[in-house]
């Protein structure tokens, strides 16, 4: 065998499906061979193991690919045998939740940025207790130690002070803690992740040593100036996978088919799209969860309860019925959209039938993305503050997720990319058609240039460019002048007006050379009536222009929404 591994088989673990992947060199190239795939029974049914749906997804990507994978013990053939097994075994889990209790001692940026690395895993803050509140009330902490007694969670982050100006209350805070936690049983404690001034770690170690693991981070928030999440997020992300189900069945099964190659969601997107140079903001929706990752920035995002599955119901309580209705043709209503939410909570794996549940289950995925955004623009600021006007840019993005994995169309996955995250100047849209981009990113460690060959191959179709302008416009009035050099010699010139969308066939790998001059107030990216010039590349669906204003208008406030949303979602249709 050479010293990168040829065949490879890696798992996608979720909380609707379990899927598993088969990759093998073809001809002089890597490529995707085979899917099996399985309903997660065990994520509705506390009778039901992990091992059930793993079982039964690789049960079917035998089947499928006509190659023996398992021994006799049900663990992974490795490495492959005269046709039989693999050479490597990866894969992604997102089943669980990290339960987290915050202490955040000193009145400064500790707290958020500390709030801001949870955001990049699947967790929830159970109990959180500051400075500010133990100062104001003399029995602050010992409620909060009450509730840490009486629910322990996985983890308890303490934070709270500088490294050049260290605050002896961290000092306190963890004596405080090892308090609380001689009253909880030894086999219930939380783990303690420290990541404040690092001249008292041997002192915090010394005091809560003999009580709770402690592990120790950089500090969150080094100085006044500086946020340093980072490496919280990735103690984390590495708790996530040893923390959260270990004492659920089956998945110690999961656990030798992955091996060390196990990942978050989160972390697998954020390896799989880092190409360099190139600022890439993916998303994934899940049944759980939706996921943002942007590994340029080395940001990431989960956002819990918006999911196509047992996330729908959260969701629908956050946001409400209308925020999901609005985008919805003639004949649906709220009561269809808790239907709907109801049916999917318990039943994640079920596909849409028929156009109006493809309808309801467009309409929700927006929302998941829309409330990904909305927590992104708070966690990723570089002061952990709200960026109310943010809107998302970058040179490309990427969709992905079980719904999209299903025969969605191209202009499905733009409808979504435009109206749940609303980019805005210019940049290039693609999405996943097969589904691949987690169980892919859990194989970047194990073989690189396979994966790269895989994804660009066989997973991302590139949709196009979009040219959106930031700004809102009366509709109907001149908004955009756009001349394009199309590449067999002929030039286009298009005058658009505010409220539409307007696509531009150009192929995949082609190059038009545009120059973009925006009405004032509009904003290509340059400046409100700023002319930019730029080389757009082409795609499935061409050049998409879209001059609806950024932030896009409520459908509920258009004097005719059935019929404005038709004729958008018809914009982006492909003839034949």
């Amino acid at each position: 065998m050479s010293e990168e591994p040829e065949s490879m088989c890696a798992l996608d673990v979720g909380s609707a499906c379990v899927k598993a992947v088969l990759l093998d060199r073809v001809g002089d190239s890597h490529r995707f061979v085979a899917r099996g795939a399985a309903p997660q029974v065990a994520a509705v049914s506390p009778f039901k193991a992990l091992s059930a749906g793993l079982l039964a997804a690789l049960g079917d990507l035998e089947d499928n690919s006509g190659r023996r994978l398992r021994g006799t013990d049900d663990l992974p053939i490795t490495p492959e045998q005269l046709g039989w097994g693999v050479d490597a075994t990866a894969g992604t889990v997102s089943t669980g939740c990290l339960e987290v209790a915050l202490a955040s001692v000193a009145d400064d940026a500790a707290g958020r940025c500390a709030e801001a690395a949870l955001h990049s895993v699947p967790s929830h803050l159970a109990l959180k207790i500051t400075g500010r509140e133990m100062r104001a009330h003399r029995d602050a902490f010992e409620r909060f130690a009450e509730e840490l007694r009486n629910h322990p969670p996985h983890v308890v982050i303490l934070v709270g002070g500088y490294d050049r100006k260290p605050e002896r209350a961290v000092v306190a805070g963890a004596d405080a803690l090892a308090t609380a936690a001689a009253l909880i049983r030894p086999q219930e404690r939380p783990l303690l992740v420290y990541a404040g001034p690092q001249a008292f770690r041997p002192q915090v170690a010394a005091i809560v040593g003999e009580r709770m693991a402690v592990h120790m981070v950089d500090n969150v928030a080094p100085d006044e100036r500086h946020a340093n999440p980072g490496p919280l997020a990735a103690e984390l992300d590495a708790l996530c996978l040893t923390a959260v189900g270990r004492d659920t069945p089956g998945m110690g099964l999961v656990h030798r088919w992955c091996g060390s190659a196990m990942s978050t969601v989160s972390r697998a997107l954020m390896r799989v799209y880092n190409y360099p140079g190139v600022d890439v903001l993916a998303a994934e929706i899940g049944a759980d969860y939706t996921v943002l990752a942007r590994p340029a920035q080395a940001k990431a995002l989960v956002q819990a309860g918006a999911g196509l599955g047992q996330g729908a119901r959260a969701l629908l309580d956050e946001s409400g019925p209308r925020a999901i209705a609005r985008w919805l043709p003639e004949g649906l209503d709220e009561k269809d959209v808790a239907d709907w939410a109801m049916n999917k909570s318990l039943r994640p794996w079920l596909v849409a039938a028929n156009p109006a549940e493809r309808a309801l289950e467009l309409a929700f995925a927006r929302e998941c993305l829309a409330k990904a955004w909305r927590s992104a623009r708070q966690a990723w600021s570089d002061d952990g503050r709200p960026q109310p006007t943010a809107l998302p840019k970058a040179d490309m993005l990427v969709i992905g997720g079980g719904l999209l994995a299903r025969a969605r169309s191209a202009a499905d996955a733009a409808t979504l990319l435009l109206d749940g995250l609303q980019p805005y100047g210019v940049c290039r849209i693609a999405y996943d058609t097969a589904g691949l981009g987690p169980a892919l990113g859990s194989l970047v460690d194990v073989n690189p240039a396979a994966v790269r060959s895989v994804l660009e191959q066989d997973a991302i179709a590139v949709l196009g460019a979009v040219v959106a302008p930031a700004g809102q416009g009366k509709v109907g009035r001149g908004c955009l002048h756009v001349e394009l050099a199309m590449p067999e010699g002929q030039s286009l010139v298009l005058d658009l007006e505010a409220g539409g969308i307007t696509r531009v066939p150009l192929a995949l790998g082609a190059k038009a050379r545009a120059v973009i001059r925006p009405a004032r107030p509009f904003d290509v990216g340059v400046g409100p009536g700023q002319t930019l010039e730029i080389s757009l590349e082409g795609g499935s669906l061409g050049i998409i222009i879209d001059v609806r204003g950024r932030p896009l208008p409520d459908p509920e406030s258009l004097p005719d929404r059935i019929a404005t949303l038709q004729r958008w979602s018809a914009a982006l249709q492909v003839p034949g």
